[in-house]
């Protein structure tokens, strides 16, 4: 008598093996993450310094400086520097 041994794919089957891959990566999501943080060029920023003047009681931001992943990033576009944001690094001069 011959083992059985399926010639084809069954759909749930390959359901089945795709949700256990998941699963799989869902296990190691830190890990994940973290790789992510290096490889992707857009990365959360914490503004450390900023240069204004005034015009009346409202500030008009002139320069702003971040740091994140990949040092230190001067932004200046824009008239205001909000404390944390996501830049592009390949787009700015570090």
């Amino acid at each position: 008598m011959e083992r059985y041994t399926p010639r084809r794919l069954r759909p749930l089957a390959i359901t089945s093996m795709m949700l256990r891959g998941l699963i799989w990566l869902l296990e190691y999501w830190p890990i994940l993450l973290v790789a992510g943080l290096f490889i992707s060029p857009l990365q959360p920023y914490l503004r450390t310094e900023y240069e204004y003047y005034m015009v009346g009681s409202r500030k008009i931001m002139l320069t702003c400086d971040y740091l994140g992943m990949r040092g230190f990033i001067k932004y200046t576009k824009g008239t205001n520097c909000p404390v944390i944001v996501i830049l592009n690094s390949q787009n700015h001069s570090q």
